[in-house]
This record gives C-alpha cells, sequence and structure tokens, in this order.
C-alpha cells in the first residue's frame, strides 16, 4: 500500500494558534487522505518562515522523499510547502522522478502541464509576496530610523516603550553601563579586569553571569549610547531623538583606545594619591606602599633628599585648602539679595545663548544636507559619504550636549554656587568610599601643583579655586563686622548706620568674589546641579546650607 509523508508549517508561534494554525491544517489534510484514499505514514512539522531556504525538518523530508521513504507528499497549501522558488523548483522536482505531490486546499492536478504551470504561478506570486513584504518592512525600518528612533530592541543600559517611542535610560542599568565607557577610558583597564570589575558593579547577563568579551565590545563599539544610531548591515548613521547615556568626547575616547590610539596602563593598588604627588627636587611621581598598616608616598631617586609623606597628612593638607573655601553663617546670609540679582541677570542672558547654540546645530545639519546631496549628485562615493556623516552626526551630537550645557530654567546662579561648595564638600576624604578614581579626579580639578620638598607638601589649587579662597581670605580679615555689632551697642544711630553700610559694601564684595570665579565654571560630569537641590524646599537657595561652615566663635555663640 502506498504511503505519503504530509507537512504543515507556519512562520511563528502565534500563527500556530491562530489563522491557518498547524491543527487546521492537519485536519484539513486528514479530510483529503480520507477523501482520496491516501495513507499518511508520517507527519512533520515546522514553525518557521518559508521566504528562506535551510528549514530543518523540510529538508530531512525531501531527503527522504528523493531516497524512495514515501509515494508522495500532502500539503495544506503551495506557500505552505515554499515561499521562495529554489524549495518550489526542489518540490517541482520530485514529479520528474515519480514521486507525488498533493495540495489539500488547491484543487490542482500536478499531473498536467496546465496544473503544474497554474502551481508555478501561485509559487512565483508567493515569493513575489514575501519579496514585496520584505521591501515595505525595509521601508518601514528606514522611515523609523529617519525618525531618530531605533526599530528593534532596546540596547543594555536602555528601556523599551513600545513601538514609535524612543528608548530611555534604565535607571539601574544606565549608570553601570556609563560606567563601563568610563573605566575604559581612563586606560586603567584591560577587557579582562573591565569584564570583573563590571561585574563586581552588578552588570551581568540576565542569569548573573559575567559579560562575554564579545558583548562588552560590542557595547564599547555602538554609538547609540552618545546619541547616534548605526545601521550595521549597510554602515548607515542616523541621528537618535533618545537621551545619550555618554558623551560624543567619552564615546570617541573609548574608540581611540580601542583603536589602539590610546594605550592601556593597568595597575596593581589603587592608593588614594595614586599619580598625584611629585617630588619637588627631583620631579619623579611619588610611589605609593603600605608599611606597618599605613600607606606612604615615597620618592625613589636614590640622589634624591627627599624622604616620603604618610597619606593622612597629605588629606589634612587638602582638607586645610577645602575648609577655606567655605563660609560662615553670616556671610551667607549676606549674600543672599546680592546672588539673586545675579540671577535675574543670567536668565535674561539665557534665551540668546540658546538661539546662538540653536543656529550652530541648524548649520550643521545644513551641511549634513548639502553632504547627502554630493552623495545624490555622485560627486562623492558611498563609503567617503558615509565616514564624513558618522562624524557630522558626533559633530552635531556635541553641539547638542554642548547646549544642554547651557543655562535652563533652574540653572541659576544660586544652583551654580550650590554646586560648586558641593563639589568642595565632596573632597572631605573621610567620606572617600567606592570608587577611588572619582575623587582622584575631583583633587586633578582642585589642584594643580601637588609637590613634596623634604617632608613638606605644598598643594597650589587650580582657578577658580586658588582665586576664591585668596579672595575670602582677604575679606575674613575686615574687621568690620564684629566692630559693626559692638558699635551697634555702643555708639549713636549715625555711626551705626555706617558701619552697617561697611558692611553691606564687604557682602558685595564677597558677592563680586564668587560671581567673577563662578560665572563660568561647570561642575564635573559625576557632580549634577539636581544632587544638590533636590532635597531643597525653597528651590536653588539650597546653597544658603550648603556653604554654611561654623566656625568654633560661631558655635561657642550658639551655645551662649
Amino acid at each position: 500500500m502506498k504511503t505519503y509523508f504530509a507537512y504543515i508549517r507556519v512562520s511563528t508561534t502565534k500563527q500556530g494558534k491562530e489563522g491557518s494554525s498547524l491543527s487546521a491544517q492537519r485536519d484539513a489534510i486528514e479530510a483529503f487522505a480520507r477523501r482520496n484514499d491516501l495513507a499518511i505514514s508520517e507527519w512533520y512539522e515546522e514553525q518557521q518562515t518559508a521566504a528562506k531556504i535551510g528549514r530543518a525538518a523540510f529538508l530531512r523530508m525531501m531527503g527522504r522523499l528523493e531516497r524512495g521513504g514515501a509515494a508522495g507528499i500532502i500539503l495544506h497549501k503551495i506557500d505552505r510547502g515554499a515561499r521562495n522558488l529554489w524549495d518550489w523548483a526542489r518540490i517541482q522536482s520530485l514529479l520528474d522522478i515519480g514521486i507525488e505531490v498533493h495540495f489539500a486546499h488547491d484543487n490542482l492536478d500536478m499531473k498536467s502541464r496546465g496544473g503544474r504551470l497554474a502551481a508555478d504561478i501561485q509559487a512565483v506570486v508567493a515569493a513575489d509576496y514575501v519579496r514585496n513584504l520584505r521591501e515595505e518592512t525595509r521601508k518601514g525600518l528606514r522611515g523609523r530610523l529617519k525618525q531618530g528612533l531605533l526599530p528593534r530592541a532596546a540596547p543594555l543600559g536602555y528601556q523599551n516603550n513600545g513601538k514609535g517611542k524612543a528608548k530611555t535610560i534604565d535607571p539601574i542599568v544606565g549608570p553601570l553601563v556609563r560606567l563601563a565607557f568610563e573605566l575604559y577610558a581612563s586606560r586603567q583597564h584591560s577587557f579582562k579586569t573591565l569584564r570583573k570589575e563590571l561585574h563586581r558593579e552588578g552588570l551581568t547577563t540576565k542569569n548573573g553571569s559575567p559579560l562575554n568579551l564579545c558583548s562588552i565590545t560590542a557595547m564599547l563599539r555602538n554609538p547609540f549610547y552618545a546619541g547616534v544610531i548605526r545601521l550595521k548591515s549597510t554602515g548607515e548613521h542616523f541621528p537618535g531623538i533618545h537621551e545619550p547615556l555618554i558623551s560624543a568626547d567619552l564615546f570617541q575616547e573609548v574608540q581611540n583606545v580601542l583603536d589602539g590610539k590610546l594605550t592601556i596602563s593597568v595597575s596593581k593598588h589603587e592608593f588614594l594619591y595614586r599619580r598625584l604627588l611629585k617630588c619637588g627636587l627631583c620631579g619623579t611621581t611619588l610611589i605609593g606602599e603600605r608599611q606597618k598598616g599605613h600607606v606612604y608616598y615615597r620618592c625613589h631617586t636614590t640622589s634624591c633628599p627627599t624622604t616620603g609623606i604618610r597619606e593622612d597628612h597629605v588629606s589634612t593638607e587638602l582638607s586645610y585648602h577645602v575648609e577655606g573655601m567655605l563660609l560662615a553663617r553670616e556671610d551667607v546670609e549676606e549674600l543672599i539679595p546680592i546672588i539673586s540679582e545675579e540671577d535675574k541677570a543670567w536668565s535674561a542672558q539665557r534665551s540668546e545663548r540658546l538661539r546662538s547654540a540653536d543656529l550652530k546645530i541648524a548649520a550643521l545639519k545644513e551641511r549634513e544636507a548639502r553632504l547627502t546631496d554630493a552623495y545624490v549628485d555622485q560627486l562623492i562615493d558611498r563609503e567617503t559619504y558615509e565616514r564624513r556623516k558618522a562624524l557630522l552626526f558626533l559633530e552635531i551630537a556635541r553641539a547638542r550636549e554642548a547646549r544642554s550645557y547651557l543655562p535652563d530654567a533652574k540653572d541659576t546662579m544660586s544652583a551654580r554656587i550650590d554646586a560648586f561648595f558641593g563639589f568642595v564638600q565632596s573632597l572631605d576624604v573621610t567620606k572617600v568610599s567606592g570608587r577611588v578614581r572619582t575623587f582622584r579626579d575631583a583633587v586633578n580639578i582642585l589642584t594643580s601643583n601637588r609637590t613634596l620638598v623634604g617632608k613638606k607638601l605644598c598643594v597650589t589649587l587650580q582657578s577658580p579655586f586658588q582665586e576664591l579662597s585668596s579672595g575670602l581670605a582677604v575679606l575674613r580679615c575686615s574687621p568690620a563686622r564684629g566692630d559693626s555689632r559692638n558699635s551697634e551697642a555702643q555708639n549713636t544711630d549715625g555711626d551705626t548706620n555706617a558701619h552697617r553700610e561697611v558692611g553691606r559694601t564687604l557682602a558685595t564684595e564677597r558677592a563680586e568674589v564668587l560671581l567673577k570665579h563662578l560665572r563660568g565654571w561647570k561642575p564635573p560630569p559625576d557632580f549634577t546641579l539636581s544632587e544638590t537641590t533636590s532635597n531643597s524646599r525653597t528651590g536653588p537657595q539650597q546653597w544658603r546650607k550648603n556653604l554654611m561652615h561654623q566656625r568654633p566663635e560661631d558655635e561657642l555663640r550658639e551655645a551662649a
């Protein structure tokens, strides 16, 4: 008795339950077999698209048929067996070697010339349907890309928000991905040490395993984190509307390290002031050593008389300079109205600066349009076009990043002063925990010269810290405030008013010292204004609390 193979297929799991499902195809084939007295010896089932060749169950079935394993094959419809002409040609070849081909849904006589012609037409239509669907899908994907949207799953560190919406930064994983870029850009990590560090920080796979090296490389090479979408299949670049996780400069620095333009130097010890201290006599960097429970920084030049210094003594010297930039309670209260006036002037300049930044971005987009025109007019080849476009998109990302640093409604002078002194207070060496590298970066921002001569450590502050410290020190030496208070109790009203006027003048001078040196100051990347204002009940004037530094006489006065 002749036996036949039966083949059923759907493209997706969802289709297997709905529409022309696997069970519906099976029922139709069984009914066809009963009507035509055909015995089915084996079923082949698959959930895979027929647009591409290489289906495992289909190939296995065809191999057995070609070896005479059955008298023929029964399919539900032509497009269930093949949606590409390669597979259809193989099904047609079965007829040439005497293998029967039946379709339960289509009334086709595959033994006749007309039946085979009709089947060929349907197969061509099915293949064309796939080509058209593929083309329409490409158009849809390119449309999304031109809108600045990534039409695929969000990369590590971002979250999906549904179709037609930009990816958003994952509040948990996003900072860890940013840390990966920062650590690798520091040139203190190889891929292996970076992998261990990220695993320790909590950046892992879904099952908790460390990321593999290929995943880390792909992540560090992905410009999506800098605001640019790259289509890997064609090498094309598109500006994204999502929020960048890192700056364009940081991304470029990581690329330079990956490309070998910047060398990696991995250290074994993470001392607090590693590579920050130099010998004032011979100029060499002091080396950190751990001796008898303490860390020492020593000069290893044999002929140099400089010995070394303990780490806690360096911290004491640094703390002395930090203390010099904090203000007393009275200083803060006197500065409030003056800083408020500066806030008004600051806000008045905002719209003009934003307009200038917008014009720069518009000019870059015009360059992009001219570049596209040059490519369309065949003035440049595709490789040159894609290379220049990628660089231009990074430049646009930098311009947008620069615009984001311009003052917004919350970036007042009060908030900037708040951030400044919050940053100064973050240099408290007694509270250093976790990432030592971030503390060292802050020390580099604060100071420029850290030399040891003999046993004396000399520290020079960077601008504007040096100017601010010096200006406040001069103003602190004035006896006007104390005289004014004593005079209020002892002198006439005229003398009291005169002393008050002197006090207002000094407050104005303090404000001018602050404003002069902080107008152009920007907080470090790891220190945001929101950190200093998030707990404020009165908005940006939280800086009044952050600036307050009680001297011993303040504490005695309050105790009295």
